[in-house]
C-alpha cells in the first residue's frame, strides 16, 4: 500500500475518533460513556488495522489466482490451493468479524433494555443469550472444519504452503 492511501486511511480513522469522542460544554469527555465509546474505539482502530492486511491479502490472491492458472505440478497446485483458500477465508472471517463486533453490542443493548418487555425477563436474557454463546462454542471442529481452521491461521500468520515447498525443492 502506498504511503499517501495510508495517510488517506489514517486520517479517515482519525476523524472517525474525533467524531466518536464526544465532549461536553467544558470539553471533558462524559465518564458515563467512555468504556463503551473506548471499546468502540478500539474495534475501529483493529477493524482499520485489519483493512489494510485485507487489502494486501486480496492482492495476493489474485497474484496466486495468476501463479495457479499457469502451474502444472500437482503438488504445487496443492499448495497454491490451500494458500489461496486460507486467505480467502481470513478475509471472510475478518469482515464477519467486524460486522458482528459492531452489531451485537447494538442488539444486546436494545435486548437488556427493551422497555416494552417486562423487567423480569429483561434480567434473564442475558443468561439465554450466553447460553446461546456456549453451546455454539462447545461444539467442537470436525476434522474437515479444523483442517480449514489451519489453514485460515497459516494465512492470518502469512505462511505460504506455497513458499515452504518451494524451498523445500530447492534443498532437494
Amino acid at each position: 500500500m502506498s504511503n499517501s492511501a495510508l495517510c488517506s486511511h489514517v486520517d479517515a480513522l482519525e476523524a472517525m475518533l474525533r467524531k466518536r469522542i464526544a465532549l461536553d460544554a467544558d470539553g471533558l469527555t462524559p465518564w458515563e460513556v467512555l468504556p463503551f465509546e473506548k471499546r468502540k474505539i478500539e474495534c475501529d482502530a483493529e477493524l482499520s488495522s485489519k483493512s489494510l492486511g485485507i487489502m494486501s491479502m486480496v492482492q495476493e490472491v489474485k497474484m496466486l489466482q495468476g501463479v495457479l492458472d499457469t502451474t502444472t505440478g500437482l503438488e504445487e497446485k496443492w499448495a497454491l490451493e490451500e494458500d489461496i483458500i486460507g486467505k480467502i477465508l481470513w478475509i471472510c472471517w475478518c469482515g464477519i468479524h467486524a460486522e458482528v463486533g459492531q452489531v451485537l453490542p447494538q442488539a444486546l443493548d436494545h435486548i437488556v433494555n427493551d422497555e416494552t418487555v417486562a423487567s423480569e425477563l429483561r434480567n434473564v436474557r442475558p443468561w439465554y443469550i450466553g447460553n446461546i454463546f456456549e453451546e455454539a462454542a462447545a461444539n467442537p471442529p470436525d476434522d474437515i472444519q479444523a483442517h480449514l481452521l489451519r489453514v485460515m491461521a497459516d494465512a492470518e500468520a502469512r505462511v505460504s504452503k506455497y513458499q515452504l515447498l518451494l524451498a523445500e525443492k530447492a534443498v532437494r
